[in-house]
């Protein structure tokens, strides 16, 4: 059951097999219908997810072994986290003083700057990514020695932080590491483990919703609702919106004729907030033209589309895959801490591509970046921790 569920393939397949079919179900005038050659498009792009899995799992990785030994972490896992964390505490200090508040508290008072102008140029997605990094250890520090109050404090400030900023993103994308962590250590049957997750799910997609009227305000008449599908819930309707309307909304960027930028909108991500429009002049217009002023994404293939059409997007995809083959391979031979944290990574890069290219966010490689500098503690801590044992004599 575990491996099945953080199997790259399988989460990436099963996502936007979901997706495809709740784009055909019309609940919206948002959503539009898919032309017809784009079925046979996605087909290539799914070839191109299994070629890249396949040389990620089977030939980069094959060489792979399972470590021999592993060392009581604890005491390191303890010093990256006391390394990192009076940074986040630092930088939101700073950042609350110089934005002049904290945009939840804008809301309650019904005055003050828009939470898109809370945080430091730059400085505020490498502020994200330490926070997401360090929730992630701390949650698996939860699953291991949850007894350390100190352990509990620092995740619940990583988990709040998005909260009272109103970072739908980080918090989605903490939860999602969070959550695919969990799956790794303790989903080996269909128990009572998986109706926890299943119900955290629910919240989650309930918790979207409520996020999303805080920050647009109630959908209302924008939510273009077919007569059939009035008494849809506000918080379904939107988990439903932003799920669906991004494929929507790229098919018909696929009917557009324009020029390719050749890198310019993939790379620029990965560029500081202060020098992009030097490096790579402003977005370009077809960018400001997709869907409406809510719902204006196109999942994470608009870019490599924008850049190189259609055999762009199929390398992009396979080169993910083929990652997150090498990375899912690498941690069932090894299954160290550090083989976790990469995989939880790039799993969650897999699920939100139906949202967004957070591959080519600073905010989330700097965190594979973060896992590298501290590869030599990481790499010597067992993922499973005290369970280990059973879980190896279980496989034997």
């Amino acid at each position: 059951m575990r491996r099945i569920l953080i199997n790259p393939l399988f989460v990436f397949i099963g996502v936007w097999t979901i997706v495809f079919l709740l784009v055909r179900i019309d609940v919206s005038g948002i959503v539009q219908p898919l032309p017809h050659s784009f079925s046979f498009q996605a087909m290539r792009v799914a070839a191109g997810a299994v070629i890249g899995y396949g040389i990620g799992f089977y030939w980069l990785s094959k060489f792979r072994r399972r470590s021999k030994q592993f060392i009581y972490g604890h005491k390191h896992l303890s010093l990256i986290i006391w390394r990192l964390f009076p940074i986040i505490c630092l930088i939101f200090v700073i950042t609350v003083i110089v934005c002049g508040g904290i945009p939840i508290l804008y809301y309650l008072i019904g005055s003050g700057p828009s939470y898109l102008e809370f945080g430091i140029p730059t400085v505020h997605g490498f502020f994200n990514s330490i926070v997401l990094f360090v929730g992630t250890l701390t949650f698996w520090a939860l699953i291991d020695f949850s007894s350390r109050r100190w352990i509990r404090f620092v995740f619940l400030i990583c988990l709040v932080i998005p909260i009272i900023t109103i970072h739908r993103a980080s918090l989605m994308l903490l939860i999602a590491q969070c959550i695919f962590v969990y799956i790794a250590l303790r989903m080996r049957y269909l128990n009572k483990r998986f109706v926890v997750l299943t119900l955290t799910l629910a919240f989650i997609v309930v918790a979207f919703g409520i996020i999303g009227n805080l920050r647009s305000g109630d959908l209302g008449q924008r939510a273009a609702l077919q007569p059939d599908y009035e008494w849809l819930p506000f918080w379904a309707v939107w988990f439903y919106l932003y799920l669906v309307s991004p494929l929507s909304n790229f098919a018909q960027l696929t009917t557009i004729n324009f020029v390719h930028t050749y890198g310019a909108v993939s790379l620029s991500g990965l560029t500081p907030s202060v020098v992009r429009t030097t490096i790579f002049g402003e977005a370009p217009p077809i960018m400001q033209d997709v869907g409406s002023q809510t719902f204006n994404v196109a999942s994470y293939a608009m870019p490599p589309y924008l850049d190189w059409g259609w055999p762009g997007l199929i390398i992009f995809t396979g080169f993910i895959l083929m990652l997150a083959g090498y990375f899912y391979r690498a941690f069932l031979c090894r299954h160290s801490l550090y083989d976790l944290l990469r995989l939880s990574v790039l799993l969650q890069i897999i699920v939100m591509t139906v949202f967004s290219n957070f591959f080519f966010s600073i905010t989330i490689i700097f965190q594979l970046i973060l896992a590298l500098l501290f590869r030599r503690f990481l790499i010597q801590i067992d993922a499973f921790g005290k369970s280990a044992d059973n879980i190896w004599q279980e496989r034997s």
